[in-house]
């Protein structure tokens, strides 16, 4: 049985939030240590309206135009290597104009190796999207695996312009 279902993704970006050339669009608050083991640092964030650089967006067949989305969330923080290792967002406030009640995602971060470069990097490893839409709860899970390095070459060929030769 088919029926509606939403396309997720963007995940492996969302911790840009914390990079300092972003940080101006959001505000920050430590909230302290996690009892629990991993015993991680945990930060609340909230993007500013009107002044947030990142911003999802959402499109439905029921408004031409993609609705901007602004988030609010937790990160969790590895206290040894300041790595993040959990986000959770959360709608900033519902989209009634899309018919988006609310939205959230908990993703997982993990290091991921890569053999050509020498740093780790701290990717998603699981995310989990749910939506509520439209009076009904959709839900992705993405699991991630096997991350690649792309390369991109560029050359530039300039060829010397074509002149014309005046007649005699």
């Amino acid at each position: 049985m088919s029926g509606p279902s939403f396309l997720t993704s963007g995940f492996a970006s969302v911790s840009l939030h914390f990079h300092p050339k972003h940080q101006f669009g959001c505000r920050f608050r430590y909230l302290g240590r996690q009892r629990s083991e991993p015993y991680a640092h945990v930060i609340a964030f909230a993007q500013k309206p009107g002044i947030a650089d990142i911003v999802c967006t959402f499109t439905t067949e029921l408004r031409p135009a993609p609705a901007r989305l602004l988030y609010q969330g937790f990160a969790w923080v590895d206290p040894r290597s300041y790595q993040i290792v959990r986000m959770r967002l959360s709608l900033l406030a519902p989209r009634n104009d899309v018919f988006l009640a609310a939205a959230t995602s908990d993703i997982r971060f993990g290091e991921v190796r890569f053999q050509s470069v020498t740093a780790a990097f701290w990717l998603p490893r699981e995310v989990v999207v749910t939506l509520f839409f439209y009076g009904q709860m959709f839900r992705n899970r993405h699991r991630y695996s096997d991350y690649q390095v792309a390369t991109v070459g560029v050359e530039e060929k300039f060829a010397p312009p074509a002149v014309k030769k005046k007649p005699l």
